[in-house]
């Protein structure tokens, strides 16, 4: 008599370390992605999905949030990817102004301190990720990154000279296990009730 097998989850739990690395080990290596990539090309402020591949490399693909407002971007995915993303994220990090190494890691967890978890929203064609996304939190050490000269600071009108910073990263966020070849909708959505600040995401997804 053959058993049931219960199916396995669709994300990597919270507690586990994915290919070798936690989540917070992962947010870090996401935000190094996004400071790298020139302003002029960066997936956080591509309003379509046409630089989703930038910068991609190994065996999990990152998918962007907003720095406030809405996107629905489309990105083909190869089906062997995990693919890991923020719900609601933020940093804190060493440019000017900088603020001082050793506070780093409290500035960012203060940065997300007004999230309210009931406002988290993951769902992969309109069914929930996860029961409980508060347990997705994550927070980083600190960690190194480097600018290019035509950085993404320049998207809110600063000009940060290139070179190598230090931050720390606090936010929510979800690693899906590799999807099943076709069509697939993932919509994610935060919400920080201290700041005022939303971000609200659909992307698309073409697996093959």
């Amino acid at each position: 008599m053959k058993r049931n097998r219960r199916p396995k989850s669709l994300v990597f739990p919270p507690d586990s370390t994915p290919f070798g690395r936690t989540y917070a080990e992962w947010s870090a290596k996401w935000w190094q992605r996004v400071f790298l990539i020139p302003v002029d090309e960066n997936p956080v402020l591509d309003p379509t999905g046409e630089e989703c591949e930038k910068g991609e490399a190994g065996p999990v693909f990152f998918l962007f949030g907003t720095f406030g407002g809405s996107a629905n971007r489309t990105c083909e995915v190869k089906k062997d990817k995990a693919i890991f993303f923020p719900i609601i994220n933020g940093e804190c990090d060493t440019t000017p102004p900088p603020v001082p190494e050793n506070l780093l890691i409290s500035c960012a967890v203060n940065l997300n301190d007004g999230v309210d978890t009931s406002s988290l929203v993951a769902t992969l064609d309109g069914n929930p990720v996860a029961d409980d996304l508060a347990l997705f939190r994550a927070t980083s050490s600190v960690f190194r990154f480097r600018l290019p000269k035509n950085n993404i600071f320049q998207a809110f009108g600063v000009e940060v000279p290139p070179g190598q910073y230090h931050a720390a990263s606090d936010g929510y966020w979800v690693m899906l296990r590799p999807l099943p070849e076709g069509e697939h909708v993932l919509h994610f959505r935060g919400e920080n009730s201290a700041t005022g600040f939303v971000t609200d995401v659909t992307y698309h997804l073409i697996v093959d």
